[in-house]
C-alpha cells in the first residue's frame, strides 16, 4: 500500500524511472535482515563442511522471500527472479546446494538490469552452472553435451534459433576444459571455475557458421559467448520471454520485435529493454491478462496484509511447496513455467 500511495503522488513515469534505478533505492533495513542468514556469505567449502546440510538451501530461499516480501526495489526483484528463471538451476543437485548462493551473489544480481552478455558469460563461468548442467565433469575424450544444449535452447537463441544437433556437438567440444575445483582436492580452494587445459579439445570447430580456430584454449568458448550474445535470434528470444512475463502468455509480435531493436541496438541492455516495454501501449492494455503464479501470489499477499511473519520460514514454505513454486526448486533446467494454463489446475487452485 505504501509503493502504491507512493507512485500516485510522483506519477507514472517518475515512479518507473525509480524502479529502474534500484541502485537509488534504500535497502539498509532488508539487508541487515538478510545478513542475519550467514550462509550466504561462506566460501562453498564452509558450506560443504556444515553439520546442517540443509542449511545453504533454507537460507538461499528465506533471504529471496525476504527481499522478494520487502524491498522497495520491487521492479529488481521480479527482474532477479526471471533471470533465475532462464538461467534456472535446481539446488539440490549434486553440490549446487553449496554453490547457488554464488551463482546468486555473482551472477543473477550483479547483472539483473544490466547487459545480456554480461549476464551470459558471468553465468557460463558460474560453478553452480557448470555442476548443474553436467559441464564440470566434461572432457575431449567424453564431451558432455548437457550445457552445450540448453546453451543454445534456453540461454541464448532458442529452440527455434537455426541450430543443429552437430552445432551442439561442435559447441560441447568447445567447452570441455570449463569446470570447477574439486571438494576433495587439497591444492585449491573447492567450488570456483577453472580451465583444465588437458582436458579441451584444442581443433578447430564450427558453431552457428562461425569458425573457431585450432589451438585457442579457453578462448575457443569466449568466442562463441559473445557471438551468441549478439545473435538476433537470441534478442528475438529474449524479447519473447520478457513479454510474456509482463504482457501476455501469447506475446504481441509488435512488442516482441520493438523489444528486438532495442536488444540489438544496445548490446542487449534490460534496463533499456523494460523501459520501451513498461512505457508500450501493450503493456498499458495488458492489465489482468496475466495469471498470478504461486509465488507472485504469496509475496503480493504479504505485501498488501502488511504481514508480520511470526512463525519460522519453513512453516511459510511449506505452502509455497504445497503450491507448487518454491524457489529454486525446478528441476528441469527450463525454470517456472510462465503461462496460466500450467498453474490453473484444481489442485493447484485449491492450494
Amino acid at each position: 500500500p505504501a509503493m502504491l500511495t507512493r507512485a500516485r503522488e510522483i506519477g507514472l513515469d517518475a515512479y518507473i524511472e525509480e524502479q529502474l534505478s534500484p541502485e537509488k533505492l534504500d535497502n539498509t533495513e532488508v539487508e541487515r535482515l538478510v545478513s542475519n542468514f550467514e550462509t550466504l556469505n561462506m566460501t562453498p567449502q564452509e558450506r560443504f563442511e556444515l553439520e546442517n546440510f540443509g542449511q545453504p538451501i533454507q537460507e538461499m530461499i528465506g533471504a529471496t522471500l525476504l527481499r522478494q516480501w520487502r524491498s522497495p526495489s520491487q521492479f529488481y526483484e521480479v527482474m532477479v527472479d526471471f533471470w533465475t528463471n532462464h538461467f534456472n538451476i535446481f539446488i539440490a543437485k549434486n553440490q549446487c546446494r553449496v554453490l547457488k548462493a554464488d551463482d546468486d551473489r555473482d551472477v543473477i544480481r550483479p547483472y539483473a538490469l544490466g547487459k545480456f552478455g554480461d549476464l551470459l558469460r558471468a553465468s557460463a563461468h558460474s560453478p553452480a552452472m557448470l555442476v548443474y548442467l553436467d559441464q564440470a565433469t566434461s572432457t575431449r575424450r567424453a564431451p558432455n553435451e548437457n550445457y552445450a544444449r540448453e546453451l543454445l535452447e534456453l540461454h541464448t537463441v532458442g529452440v527455434e534459433g537455426g541450430y543443429s544437433h552437430e552445432d551442439i556437438v561442435e559447441l560441447a567440444r568447445a567447452l570441455p576444459g570449463w569446470s570447477v575445483t574439486g571438494f576433495r582436492d587439497k591444492n585449491q580452494e573447492p567450488g570456483l571455475f577453472t580451465f583444465r587445459d588437458r582436458a579441451h579439445d584444442d581443433g578447430q570447430k564450427q558453431v552457428l557458421g562461425m569458425v573457431v580456430p585450432a589451438g585457442g584454449g579457453q578462448e575457443d568458448g569466449e568466442i562463441i559467448l559473445d557471438m551468441l550474445a549478439q545473435h538476433p535470434m537470441t534478442a528475438r528470444f529474449i524479447s519473447e520471454k520478457l513479454v510474456r512475463r509482463f504482457v501476455a502468455d501469447d506475446p504481441p509480435a509488435s512488442l516482441v520485435e520493438k523489444l528486438s531493436q532495442v536488444f540489438l541496438a544496445t548490446e542487449g541492455d534490460s534496463r533499456e529493454m523494460m523501459r520501451t516495454l513498461l512505457k508500450s501501449d501493450e503493456f498499458k492494455a495488458s492489465a489482468g491478462q496475466k495469471f498470478k503464479r504461486p509465488l507472485e501470489f504469496f509475496i503480493s499477499s504479504l505485501r498488501v496484509t502488511s504481514a508480520e511473519i511470526r512463525r519460522t520460514p519453513r512453516a511459510l514454505t511449506t505452502y509455497l511447496r504445497q503450491m507448487g513454486q518454491m524457489p529454486f526448486f525446478w528441476s528441469p533446467p527450463t525454470g517456472y513455467p510462465d503461462y496460466a494454463d500450467w498453474w490453473t489446475t484444481t489442485s493447484g487452485m485449491l492450494n
